[in-house]
């Protein structure tokens, strides 16, 4: 199914969407954005005299993606303007509330999210996954005492 872009970008841009080009800030996922439901405009000029321009001339990629600096100012409720809290962990153990960990603030798990730009957060969060171990913080007493055992092994 490919993309169609409103703006008629497509007409000679077809396919754009398994187009990864690299950027100053890494590999720029076409699909990614555009699934996400962002058209040409996000980041490249539409119009006549714009053509070609990308979001290094046109717009600035921290404008959704904050700097390191942009997410430590940030509270959760921003974070949350462009990230679902109904998040669910794949695990046959828990449940996980998201709504209500957001009061903590997202470094709590999310480690490293103040430390690095958003980009590199994410990316950095496709090669390592998620830790599960930042849950024992605060629920330590919560695991059965078989997770326990295990976990004082590793």
């Amino acid at each position: 199914n490919l993309f169609r872009s409103s703006f008629g970008c497509t007409r000679c841009h077809e396919g754009i969407e398994r187009e990864t080009p690299s950027t100053p800030r890494g590999p720029f996922s076409h699909d990614v954005h555009l699934r996400g439901g962002y058209d040409c405009d996000v980041c490249h000029g539409v119009e006549q005299q714009e053509h070609n321009t990308t979001a290094r001339e046109a717009r600035s990629c921290a404008t959704c993606h904050p700097t390191a600096e942009q997410v430590r100012r940030m509270n959760p409720s921003d974070c949350l303007r462009c990230h679902q809290a109904e998040v669910t962990v794949k695990s046959e153990q828990v449940r996980f509330p998201h709504a209500q960990h957001t009061t903590y603030g997202c470094g709590l798990c999310h480690l490293k999210v103040v430390e690095l730009d958003h980009i590199a957060f994410l990316q950095l969060q496709k090669k390592a996954g998620f830790d599960h171990k930042a849950c024992e913080t605060c629920h330590a007493r919560d695991l059965p005492l078989k997770a326990r055992a295990v976990r004082s092994v590793m």
